[in-house]
C-alpha cells in the first residue's frame, strides 16, 4: 500500500484515513469544497489543491508536485476514522 493518496475530495478522503494515509485532496467540483475543508479542519487531509476547471492554475504540475513532495516528510496521520460502523449498525438494529 502507498503512504501517500491523491484522492479528489469526495468520500475517499475518509476511507483513506482508516488506513492513516497521507492524504492530498484534489477537488474537482463544486461539491467537494466544503467536504475538504472539513476533511482538513478534522486533521483527514494534510493538504487541499482546488483544480476545479475555472481555478485550475497554469502551473497545477508544479503545485501538485510541491504538495506530494512536502507530504513525503509529513508525519503519519492520526486515524479519526472509526472502522465497524457497519457491523455496529447492524448489530444494533439486530438487538431492536
Amino acid at each position: 500500500l502507498s503512504e501517500i493518496c491523491i484522492l479528489a475530495a469526495g468520500s475517499s478522503l475518509w476511507e483513506a484515513n482508516v488506513g492513516a494515509r497521507k492524504t492530498l485532496a484534489i477537488i474537482t467540483a463544486d461539491n467537494q469544497v466544503l467536504p475538504a475543508f472539513e476533511a482538513k479542519r478534522s486533521g483527514i487531509v494534510e493538504t487541499i489543491i482546488d483544480f476545479r476547471p475555472e481555478t485550475v492554475p497554469e502551473d497545477w504540475p508544479n503545485q501538485l508536485l510541491s504538495a506530494t513532495r512536502a507530504m513525503v516528510h509529513a508525519e503519519k496521520p492520526q486515524r479519526k476514522v472509526s472502522v465497524g460502523g457497519a457491523s455496529r449498525l447492524a448489530k444494533s438494529i439486530r438487538d431492536v
